[in-house]
């Protein structure tokens, strides 16, 4: 699964490139950083995961993503802290 991830913050827009592969870790690179996901749950049109990250700040994440095999229907949200619940979405990179 290789995405780009659109993120619809308060701030304004922000892109990611997500790709996670069974047996291996996650990776989501943003802004020169890359952060690895260790423990997930991975589906063919689904991936759910919750971790800890330092970058950009020292917080807690829940990333679920769903979607459909021509992505015409999304369910994608990152959840950060106990603060914020923002929108995502997804495309093929």
């Amino acid at each position: 699964m290789d995405l780009h991830i659109k993120a619809h913050t308060p701030f304004g827009d922000e892109d990611y490139e997500f790709s996670a592969e069974a047996g291996k870790p996650a990776r989501i690179s943003f802004r020169g950083n890359t952060v690895e996901i260790h423990e997930y749950l991975l589906f063919d049109n689904e991936f759910y995961a919750k971790f800890n990250t330092d970058i950009p700040i020292t917080t807690s994440v829940v990333l679920c993503i769903k979607y459909n095999e021509d992505m015409s229907e999304q369910n994608c949200y990152a959840t950060i802290g106990d603060y914020a619940s923002i929108p995502l979405t997804v495309s093929k990179a």
